[in-house]
Parts: structure tokens; sequence; C-alpha cells
């Protein structure tokens, strides 16, 4: 297990990869942790697909919890403060409905945006008129958008006037929706973002230079244990051939001696 679980990168210039976080296609799924997938699809390009959810709300329907993902490529993972940098490629397209059955319970995502900032958005489709007169209000939802019709996003913070009441209908609301990376109408060319991971907890033992791996011992109590960076010498091996070098040294030292005597 700790053999075929070792720390692996997808090319020289890509993070290493190790628990919590697994390689897809090279490492079996009990190498890491649920939710810490990784990918390589070519050389030195390490992809994370990252899910999260959002709250949605129409007049008749009300905390709609909707899972979203971002498709991301990963540019480092600091293991010891547990944070991952991505470039949000692209994300998931939400849904042009509303639906009482779309909510879950029990989603639960183990990343957080580093520093997150949460926005709330209304969702509205107008004619394709509107985006010829009025292409300085809200944003276009490409992926919700038809041939005769757009979708556009507006951020809560909007007067009312600003909302194209008369030449469109409102879809719905989305709100706790984390910045930069929950729809496709935030994302830039290049939006690189920080994400904090909180469980499992591993930062102690990537101090001391180890790396964690999963416990299946649950009898211990612990849910991870420490294991020594691989072509690092574990500490009682390093006493043992710190013993040899002061005997051999000793020795030499004895020989010389002997030498210097009988001379």
């Amino acid at each position: 297990m700790a053999n075929e679980c070792a720390p692996v990168r997808c090319g020289e210039s890509g993070p290493w990869i190790r628990f919590p976080f697994w390689l897809r296609d090279h490492q079996p799924e009990t190498c890491g942790y649920p939710g810490f997938e990784l990918t390589c699809p070519r050389i030195n390009d390490t992809r994370f697909e990252v899910r999260f959810s959002v709250r949605a709300s129409t007049t008749n329907l009300n905390n709609i919890l909707l899972p979203m993902s971002v498709q991301s490529s990963v540019l480092e993972i600091d293991y010891k403060s547990q944070l991952i940098q991505v470039n949000v490629l692209n994300a998931s397209c939400p849904p042009k409905q509303l639906q009482p059955d779309m909510s879950a319970s029990d989603l639960t995502f183990p990343f957080e945006k580093y520093d997150s900032f949460r926005d709330n958005f209304t969702f509205f489709n107008c004619s394709t008129n509107y985006r010829k007169q009025n292409s300085n209000y809200g944003a276009l939802v490409t992926c919700l958008s038809g041939h005769d019709y757009d979708v556009f996003a507006f951020r809560s913070y909007y007067s009312v006037f600003n909302f194209p009441i008369a030449s469109c209908w409102k879809m719905y609301d989305i709100s706790d929706a984390l910045s930069e990376m929950t729809s496709p109408f935030e994302i830039n060319d290049y939006t690189q973002v920080w994400l904090h991971w909180s469980k499992p907890s591993c930062s102690v033992c990537e101090a001391k230079g180890n790396y964690c791996m999963l416990n299946n011992n649950i009898t211990t109590g612990e849910e991870t244990y420490c294991l020594a960076m691989p072509g690092q010498p574990s500490q009682k091996r390093g006493r043992g051939i710190l013993r040899f070098l002061i005997i051999a040294s000793l020795l030499g030292i004895d020989s010389f001696i002997t030498g210097l005597t009988k001379s």
C-alpha cells in the first residue's frame, strides 16, 4: 500500500501529489481521501474537478441546494497550510428551471475558497433584443441561452432599476455562491483561486517532513497516520547509520594510531 501510494506528479514541473490527494488511473482510490481526486490528461498538466454547492430560490421554492463543479488546473499544493491553488477553466451550467427534487440535504464538500467572498445573483430570461439595447447591464450566461433568447445574471447589489423587468422574466435567485467559481459568466481567461481544506488534518505530520496516509485501523481512533517521505530514512534508521559512522570513524582512528606505533 505504501509503495503504490507514494508521492507522484504529472511531470517535472507539476506539483507533487500525495495524501489526501490521489492520482486517478495511476493510484488506487484508497490512496486518497473522498473529494481529492486529481488527473493527468497530459504531461505537466494536473487537473482537479472542484465540487461545491449554491442555494437557489424562486417565488414558490426556497433554499434548493444545487451541486456545482468547476474544472481547474492545479498550480500549487501547500500541504503544510492545507491550501491548493487552481486556475479555473470552466464551470458546470446551472439548471434552466428549478425542481423541488433537485435539493440535496447531504451535500458535503471538503473545500472552501480561501478568504472566501460569497455573492448573490438573479437570473433573467430575455429576448435577444435586450442584449443589443442593454449591453452594459447584466452578464450573459451562454450555457443557459438559446437561439431566440438570452439569459443574464445580475448581482444582488444592482439597483432594482437596472433589472430588465419590462423585456425579461425572472428565472430564479442564486445565493451563498463562491465568488470567482460559481458560474460560467464569472470565469475570466485566467482566474486563480486558493482553496483550503480542514479535513483530513495532516499539517502536523507535514510540518515534521512526513506525509499522511488514511488509517484503516479504526480502533486507534486516529483518522490518519504519518509516514516518512520516500528517500528519507526513518528516525531509527537514521540513528543506526549515525552509530555506524561513529564506530567506523573510531576504528579508523584506532588503526591509524596502531600503524604509527608499529612504525
